[in-house]
This record gives structure tokens, sequence and C-alpha cells, in this order.
């Protein structure tokens, strides 16, 4: 297995995480307030995560313009996961 197999899969393991953490975020979001504010919270959530999608486009994309195809991508997902991993520590300090 050469680098580029290793760095393929690693990226779409991480996609795939990804997947499953905005799925549980939706649920912890929408268990977490009156169903009369539900529409709301959803609402909201989803404006959130547009806005963050077209600023998240905009950004890596720029690293991958300005880097080079592999390292952009290297580093727009070390960027992703480091974000991540604040996002997860932010939501277990709000508990």
């Amino acid at each position: 297995m050469n680098a580029t197999d290793t760095k393929f899969r690693s990226r779409s393991v991480t996609g795939f995480d990804i997947g499953l953490i905005v799925t549980a975020s939706t649920s912890a979001l929408l268990g977490s307030v009156d169903a009369s504010r539900s529409g709301v919270a959803s609402r909201t959530l989803t404006a959130f995560r547009q806005t963050g999608s077209v600023l998240g486009v905009a950004l890596f994309g720029s690293l991958l313009a300005g880097m080079g195809a592999a390292a952009g991508l290297d580093t727009a997902c070390a960027i992703a996961v480091g974000l991540i991993v604040v996002m997860a520590a932010l939501n277990l300090t709000n508990r």
C-alpha cells in the first residue's frame, strides 16, 4: 500500500465520521429544545450549517489553489479535524 492509498482511505473515513457527527449533533439539538420550538431550532441549525459550508468551501478551495492539491487537501483536512475536536470539546463543557 502506498502513501496515496493511505491518504485516500483516511480522508474517506473522515468523511464518513463527519456524517455520523452531523446526525448526532442534530439529534442532540432537537432533543434539547421544547417541541414547540423545534422548528426554530432546526431552521437555525440549518442556517448555521449552510453558512459554515459556504465558508468552508471558500477557505478550503483557496488552500487547494494556493498550496497545490496534495498539500492543500492535507491542510484542509487537518483544519477540519481540528475544528471538529474544538466543537466537541465546547459541547462537552456546555453540558
